[in-house]
């Protein structure tokens, strides 16, 4: 079960400090407990926002390999794109993590960071705590972190929206140019890589609504396929979009007002029923 606000008490979580970086936008500090070090996430608020009342639908975008938590607001076309968005949006810092716990490193465990920024999250901001009202996403390697949080957390959030996603990795079998090197924090022992695939643990999402879309020239088309033909054959709804591109930047901002859109529909009608 995922640990949120109302799991951990008050004087469980750290002291967050936030500043206000443009309208509508926080950066929040604190002191992570599961690292070891301070950290930062940041905060974009819909237009209505209000801090009382009816908790706000929230979506927790994880970054990809080289960026980190300000990316998407750093950038006027990405920002943008959250700000028009009719939901929160928290992007927590993974820096080079690769969102999981890692197997070989016990200071990097930035799964549990997630689970940790939610927390905060609930504490500080007016945002859900229950499924219906909580979406996840990321590109690249938040895209693969996003799939392997909701499978680690089955049934926690409603919607999943990834651009990019390495979504059959780790796997050796793949070809060259169709993969991705091991990155330190998850070894060098193969044993190890198949429980930090996604595509092995695609059963865990059905209670999740799956919008993956990603380049026709992209290195990890094969890897989406081969999630879709998953998703297909577990007979999960989802939704498999390819779109002309590579595995760059201009692709995420190309592709990410579909993805918030289709967040905001599945967490609209759930909130509607």
């Amino acid at each position: 079960m995922l640990a949120s606000s109302s799991e951990q008490t008050p004087a469980a979580l750290p002291p967050l400090t936030r500043t206000q970086v443009s309208p509508r936008i926080w950066e929040c500090r604190f002191r992570s407990r599961v690292l070891g070090q301070d950290k930062r996430f940041v905060v974009v608020l819909p237009a209505k926002y209000q801090a009382q009342g009816p908790a706000w639908p929230v979506v927790y975008f994880l970054h990809g390999a080289g960026r980190h938590c300000r990316t998407l607001v750093d950038n006027a076309v990405t920002r943008q794109a959250l700000l028009d968005a009719p939901f929160v949006t928290v992007h927590p810092d993974g820096g080079a993590g690769w969102w999981i716990d890692s197997p070989v490193d016990s200071k990097s465990r930035y799964q549990s960071h997630v689970t940790e920024v939610i927390a905060l999250a609930e504490a500080n901001f007016n945002v859900a705590g229950e499924p219906a009202k909580r979406g996840l996403g990321g590109w690249s390697m938040g895209g693969y972190g996003a799939l392997l949080y909701a499978e680690a957390h089955p049934g926690q959030f409603r919607a999943l929206a990834t651009l990019l996603p390495l979504a059959d990795f780790p796997n050796p079998a793949l070809p060259k140019d169709q993969n991705h090197s091991i990155p330190p924090v998850l070894g060098r022992d193969p044993a190890l890589w198949p429980s930090f695939n996604p595509l092995h643990a695609a059963d865990k999402l059905k209670a999740t609504a799956i919008f993956h879309v990603t380049g026709s020239d992209a290195f990890d088309r094969t890897m989406n396929e081969r999630l879709h033909q998953r998703l297909t054959d577990l007979s999960i709804p989802h939704t498999f979009l390819l779109k002309p591109g590579r595995h760059m930047w201009p692709f995420v901002e190309q592709a990410l007002p579909e993805a918030l859109k289709s967040l905001a529909q599945t967490l609209a009608n759930d909130a509607a029923r």
